[in-house]
């Protein structure tokens, strides 16, 4: 695969019938591509070690997309897949930057704060790519809370200002993890917690 630069844009959910059809669920924060015959994607865990696959061919579908590989021809292939994540080239989504999609990097360490009170909750530390949808781990003062990236709890994002704008739902502060007295310990040290 080389240097390219790969980006994140959603994650592989279901298999769909028996020759290797996928269904890709979209990351809310990705941009919604276009796939035409013979364009390459790539398929892992993470970009670093996603290997390339060649689209046979494409459907859109309500919130996410159905594709066929060439080189997924059977249900069995296509399971062997789930949940992996689907990467494209950065200049491949650069155009569509403008409908509101942004670089995970960019959200990392940004200040999350709540919408109506203007309380600042802490930053973003952590993203997990999940095939729901995503979530950002955020670091408070006492505790580690994830906010699922969906449309009612993520409001506002502005990467270039470093600030998210966030709606709290009922339940969410209760799902967060408190602070370990041993995560300070191995912070203050420049050692990571896990």
């Amino acid at each position: 695969m080389g240097s390219r630069a790969l980006r994140y844009i959603g994650a592989f959910v279901r298999a769909h019938g028996l020759r290797g059809g996928l269904l890709l669920r979209w990351s809310p924060d990705a941009p919604e591509v276009e796939f035409r015959q013979g364009e390459r994607i790539y398929v892992g865990y993470s970009a670093q070690f996603a290997r390339s696959y060649t689209v046979r061919w494409s459907q859109r579908v309500p919130r996410g997309m159905l594709i066929g590989l060439e080189e997924v021809t059977t249900r069995a292939q296509a399971e062997l897949l789930l949940e992996y994540g689907v990467f494209v080239e950065e200049e491949r989504v650069a155009a569509l930057q403008d409908a509101g999609g942004w670089a995970l990097e960019e959200i990392l360490g940004c200040w999350v704060v709540e919408e109506e009170s203007g309380r600042v909750l802490g930053t973003v530390v952590d993203i997990w790519l999940l095939p729901a949808n995503d979530v950002w781990v955020v670091e408070t003062e006492t505790s580690y809370l994830p906010l699922p990236v969906v449309s009612e709890v993520v409001r506002r994002v502005d990467p270039e200002g470093r600030r998210i704008e966030v709606r709290l739902l009922p339940g969410l502060l209760e799902i967060a993890e408190p602070k370990r007295a041993d995560d300070r310990e191995l912070a203050e040290e420049g050692v990571d917690a896990d």
